[in-house]
């Protein structure tokens, strides 16, 4: 043997290694070569009849030389192999747009710097050598066109006469149209309050008894001319319509005939007449506006018909109305701009005047009406003050307003609870939230306000009305064994103080027999000197205190306002000073631009004419 290669097994070892009983030679299983060497990574294929394994060894030199076949790629590592690349080519793209970014970015750069430096050095060239410098560079060629154009239409418009035509005029008074909605109200009101004070803001309260005979008729007229005017401007918006009265049948047939001849033609045939019925989206607004404002006279002048005949010979009746009246419409003529102040809210006077109506009942129901009914709203027309509490017709109408409250705020409740099954952010899942829970405490607190007890808020609460959530709230509360013991509600109504929840604690201190407390709640947080009146007028003692600390706090010069405070204070005797001009304020009047008295109403100016005789129907 040679050092250094390869020892072939033995001549014998390539043989058969046994027979079968027959003694006839069969080919091995497996040759020794093969087990030497482990077999051939490749298929085997058969052996030549002389029993040699030659093939099996030049097949195993040759597996040594060619490469073995990769074994197949796990899912996971391909997938991460295709993550990778994708992210590489990501971020290459990046790259490549970054940089792109950045290039334009110097060359505007550099564009600006270029365009800067030529409008320096050709700011002192005029005439001819600017024109031939710009030229010369064409991206300057604008500048030249541009102050030429500038120069012709200056020009143009100094040497232009203005035409003095139809068509302008009707341009000019375009603008007046949109205006004269409110003209014609602010028109009627300075023909009806001329004979009151010039120069000041004043109410209906300092009309004479014979100027207030025709006062609603003249404000009906009014919300007709309105909506006349309206009607009249909206048709003039619509477009023409085609008439077709005259054409006979046959000629209305042919043309629908023709209009339907092939498909090209309809097409353009109904593009063409919709382009003709269509109004323009900037006249849309405005339509709305004088359709809503027509909806508004409707509704408004529909409520002070019905009282019309009730009213002959009434004048504080007559003066309360057509003050309400007005400041209702007023919440629709405020997209016009800044209105007078009848217009905005009611005044002393006014309310003064409806102290003394006989006819509040009929005025309450007309102002709730049929439909739902909201505390903000009743409070702008300060319903409290003109109703009163110290008189038993007061008490009944007041008991009336509370059940008309209460019934709304259940029913809003019972709305709410109905249409909570949509999907919703976390944000309006929390404002929606917190919307409930407001509407709970205030149909607690209406409630309490009209009589209820624990019982009966125990059996609102079984119809699942003030539930809050699933855990914890009122249900939780209500249902504690303590509920009934005055502690108890008071220290859950200092709890529930302390977290704003007002309604509710003013109602808890209530439940507990403390009244002055939850005034002091009304007065102090909520700030409405209305609801005080409201909710302490079996307590008229605690009302007294609050409206005197009013009066002494907020010293006013108005006398009217005055005295409206002290009636409900029940300082009579302060009354009939100021009635008779013995008790006299030595403050200044505010200006017209102060905040309203409790947030809804207006102060009176001037003198207290009338006021002796508001004094002499209320206190005798």
């Amino acid at each position: 043997m040679v050092t250094g290669m390869l020892t072939l097994p033995l001549q014998d070892s390539w043989k058969t290694d046994k027979t079968d009983g027959s003694g006839s030679g069969q080919m091995p299983q497996r040759s020794s070569l093969s087990r030497l060497f482990g077999g051939s990574p490749v298929g085997r294929r058969p052996q030549c009849g002389c029993g040699a394994g030659i093939l099996s060894i030049g097949e195993w030199f040759r597996s040594l030389c060619e490469p073995a076949v990769p074994a197949e790629e796990p899912g996971h590592a391909r997938l991460q192999r295709i993550h990778e690349e994708r992210a590489r080519e990501q971020a290459a793209e990046k790259a490549r747009l970054e940089a792109l970014r950045k290039e334009n970015e110097q060359k505007a750069e550099e564009w600006q710097r270029e365009l800067q430096d030529i409008e320096k050095r050709r700011a002192q060239l005029e005439g001819e050598d600017l024109e031939k410098d710009c030229l010369s560079y064409f991206a300057t060629a604008d500048l030249l066109l541009s102050r030429r154009e500038a120069a012709e239409e200056a020009v143009a418009e100094e040497e232009t006469p203005i035409p003095d035509t139809p068509q302008m005029a009707q341009v000019e008074e375009a603008p007046a149209k949109k205006s004269l909605i409110p003209e014609i109200f602010l028109s009627w009101l300075q023909e009806r309050l001329s004979c009151t004070l010039d120069g000041q803001e004043t109410s209906f309260g300092h009309l004479p008894d014979e100027h207030c005979e025709t006062l609603v008729e003249s404000f009906l007229e009014a919300l007709k001319d309105s909506r006349r005017f309206c009607q009249e401007t909206a048709q003039s918006f619509e477009p023409p319509k085609e008439d077709d009265a005259e054409e006979s049948l046959s000629d209305q047939l042919e043309k629908l005939l023709a209009k339907y001849e092939d498909t090209e033609t309809m097409q353009d045939t109904s593009t063409q007449s919709t382009g003709v019925n269509e109004i323009p989206p900037d006249l849309t607004g405005e339509l709305a506006a004088l359709q809503e404002h027509c909806s508004a006279c409707d509704a408004l002048e529909e409520k002070v018909s019905s009282l019309v005949p009730c009213l002959h010979g009434d004048y504080p009746t007559t003066r309360l109305v057509v003050a309400l009246a007005a400041m209702e419409m007023g919440q629709d003529l405020a997209r016009h701009g800044e209105l007078p102040g009848p217009f905005q809210s009611l005044s002393s006077a006014d309310v003064c005047w409806g102290l003394v109506s006989e006819k509040r009942r009929l005025v309450l129901e007309t102002l709730l009406g049929s439909g739902p009914v909201s505390w903000p709203e009743l409070r702008c027309s300060n319903v409290a003050y003109w109703l009163g509490t110290r008189q038993a017709q007061s008490l009944e109408l007041v008991e009336f307003l509370l059940t008309r409250l209460v019934q709304s705020s259940l029913a809003k409740l019972r709305s709410n609870t109905q249409g909570g099954s949509l999907e919703m952010s976390d944000a309006q899942a929390e404002a929606r939230s917190n919307s409930r829970r407001q509407n709970i405490d205030e149909a607690v607190f209406w409630s309490v306000v009209l009589g209820s007890n624990v019982t009966k808020l125990r059996a609102l609460l079984r119809t699942g009305l003030l539930r809050e959530s699933q855990t914890g709230g009122l249900a939780v509360l209500l249902q504690h064994e303590r509920v009934g013991e005055p502690d108890f509600l008071r220290k859950n109504a200092f709890r529930l103080l302390e977290l704003h929840r007002f309604h509710l604690s003013a109602a808890l201190f209530l439940l507990s027999g403390a009244p002055e407390e939850a005034a002091l709640v009304l007065s102090n947080h909520l700030k409405d000197l209305q609801l005080v009146i409201i909710v302490t007028r079996r307590h008229q003692d605690v009302c007294a205190g609050i409206l005197k600390n009013v009066l002494t706090e907020q010293e006013s010069a108005d006398p009217w306002l005055r005295f409206l405070m002290a009636y409900h204070a029940g300082d009579l005797e302060l009354c009939r000073r100021l009635a008779d001009g013995t008790e006299r304020s030595s403050a200044p009047f505010p200006s017209v631009e102060q905040e309203l008295f409790d947030h809804s109403l207006r102060p009176t100016p001037g003198d207290a004419n009338g006021l002796a005789r508001v004094a002499d129907q209320l206190l005798h």
